[in-house]
C-alpha cells in the first residue's frame, strides 16, 4: 500500500492534528510525525504569515517535487496552505482544504482552484 493511503478521506476539521480530523497544516505534521518520528512545530489555526514562518522552519525551497516533500501554496500574495508530494498517479499532492476530507489532486487542478503560486519545499537537510 502506498504511504499516502491511510490518509486519503480524513476529513477536515479546523486546527486538526490527529486521524479523526485534520487541516493542512495536521496533515503534514500527522505524516512526518508517522511516516519519519519527526514532531513539526504545532502551530494551531489557519497558516497566516506569522505561522508559516514559524512552521517553515527547517525546510529549504527546491526546484522539482520529491517524494514526501512539503508544498506551500498561494492564492494571493502570501502562502496560506500545505501539502505533501506523491508520485503516485504520475504526480499528486495531498491535502485537505476549506471543509474538505484530505484528497490527491494534481498541480493543474490545484491551479484551477485558485493557487498561482507553488513552492516545493524539503524538510532537513538543505540539497
Amino acid at each position: 500500500m502506498h504511504w499516502a493511503t491511510p490518509y486519503i478521506g480524513i476529513p477536515y476539521k479546523a486546527g486538526g492534528r490527529e486521524k479523526d480530523g485534520l487541516d493542512c497544516w495536521g496533515l503534514v505534521r500527522l505524516v512526518y510525525r508517522e511516516e519519519f518520528g519527526i514532531d513539526l512545530p504545532l502551530v494551531q489555526g489557519a497558516l497566516s504569515r506569522e505561522t508559516l514562518l514559524e512552521c517553515k522552519q527547517g525546510w529549504f525551497d527546491i526546484p522539482e517535487p520529491i517524494e514526501y516533500c512539503g508544498i506551500e501554496m498561494t492564492q494571493r500574495s502570501v502562502g496560506h496552505h500545505a501539502g505533501l508530494w506523491t508520485e503516485a498517479d504520475g504526480g499528486k499532492i495531498i491535502h485537505c482544504w476549506e471543509g474538505t476530507p484530505v484528497a490527491a489532486d494534481t498541480l493543474k487542478t490545484l491551479r484551477f482552484k485558485g493557487f498561482r503560486v507553488i513552492r516545493f519545499i524539503r524538510y532537513g537537510i538543505h540539497p
